[in-house]
């Protein structure tokens, strides 16, 4: 595989995780809003939820998909200094 694609794939899959983290981010900030918060704005303790998930199970999602962000970065930067330690 060229140089060129492989960089394509890794720049690929980094965007569409941190575009993950930050989307499920904002979905659990602005959406689905912590309990004080609830009771504020609907005056008593409504569940919310989106695709039958609450905030906790769409954070584990966002730490998951954090953790995989942070190996794809970890594994190319790797993959970088390797083929340039052959370069020279």
């Amino acid at each position: 595989m060229k140089k060129s694609t492989l960089n394509f794939i890794i720049n690929a899959l980094m965007f569409i995780c941190m575009s993950a983290v930050v989307g499920i981010g904002f979905l659990i900030k602005y959406t689905l809003i912590s309990g004080k918060e609830r009771n504020v704005i609907y005056g008593k303790n409504v569940e919310l939820s989106l695709f039958g998930m609450d905030r906790h199970e769409w954070g584990y999602i966002h730490l998951v998909i954090a953790f995989v962000f942070y190996w794809i970065i970890s594994d190319s930067s790797l993959f970088t200094l390797e083929n340039n330690y052959f370069c020279i």
